[in-house]
């Protein structure tokens, strides 16, 4: 249980925006897989933070937690942009009967074209990016103080807890009620719980890992449903310029995989989420 210490936490939250830092803030382009582990490597910053939440006070949570997701905000677009070529490949091979390739050609070309715009916009040089390189910066120099203040472990569990929590409840209205963005805000809170409980390295057997194996499996089940939802969007826009035939296929084929993905990720959830917080994390 190395990272399960309350400094070990408060050093991989360090690790983790210097990681993302070396990502960005060089003289080359950001690449389509360097953007990808950026943003994944904020995202565990993000949860190492969370992790600490007890231990902080509100206003210092809520200014770095915003430094960090804004940093994500800058480079996402990039993996938007690559997540929507792929998916549309994925989709083709999936249901080749409804979407022939001459009939997707044009959209496919649209989505390239997507990409190379946003590599543009996260060029080395852009403001954006050497904003968010600044932002960056500073919110490291804050977040050294941490590893000089350590959380009891006491409080990382209750860090734990209430991540937990926070994804069940988002379960809970997903599964009352869902809609995109009902499937989105779990998929958030999913992806948390699992960087949390990856972060404090447990015992494969304990509770906390069984739930982040299978938070895992949802957050990629819940990913791809994400990436439609945007798909479905880009057709929608792109309707002038889409044949009457590729757009029945794309439509027929998004929300069929979109119902197998709801139908599984919702089942999975049920395994996920069926213990009351206290529970699920004994044993952190």
């Amino acid at each position: 249980m190395k990272s399960s210490h309350p400094d070990s936490v408060a050093h991989a939250l360090l690790e983790s925006v210097d990681t993302a830092l070396g990502l960005i803030d060089r003289k080359s382009a950001v690449s389509d897989d360097g953007a990808h582990e950026a943003r994944r490597q904020l995202k565990r910053a993000r949860a190492a933070l969370r992790l600490l939440k007890p231990s902080l006070e509100d206003d210092v949570y809520q200014r770095e937690n915003a430094s960090l997701r804004d940093a994500a905000r800058v480079i996402s677009p990039l993996r938007d942009a690559r997540a929507q070529v792929d998916l549309l490949v994925a989709l083709r091979r999936r249901y080749p009967a409804a979407l022939p390739f001459g009939d997707i050609a044009p959209l496919n070309t649209r989505l390239v074209h997507q990409l190379g715009q946003a590599h543009q916009r996260i060029r080395p040089a852009s403001a954006a990016v050497r904003k968010t390189i600044r932002a960056l910066k500073e919110s490291r120099r804050r977040l050294r103080r941490l590893a000089d203040q350590p959380a009891s472990p006491g409080r990382i569990r209750k860090g734990l807890r209430n991540i937990y929590g926070r994804a069940q409840v988002a379960y809970e209205a997903a599964k009352s009620d869902p809609t995109p963005a009902s499937m989105h805000e779990w998929r958030k809170k999913t992806k948390c719980l699992c960087n949390a409980v990856e972060l404090l390295e447990l015992p494969r057997r304990s509770g906390p890992e069984l739930a982040r194996k299978q938070a895992d499996r949802l957050g990629a089940l819940l990913g791809e449903e994400h990436d439609l939802v945007v798909l479905s969007g880009t057709v929608e826009r792109e309707a002038a310029s889409t044949s009457p035939t590729a757009a029945w296929g794309l439509n027929l084929a998004i929300g069929d995989r979109y119902d197998r993905l709801c139908v599984k990720a919702l089942r999975l959830g049920a395994k996920t989420y069926a213990r009351r917080p206290k529970e699920a994390v004994a044993g952190a």
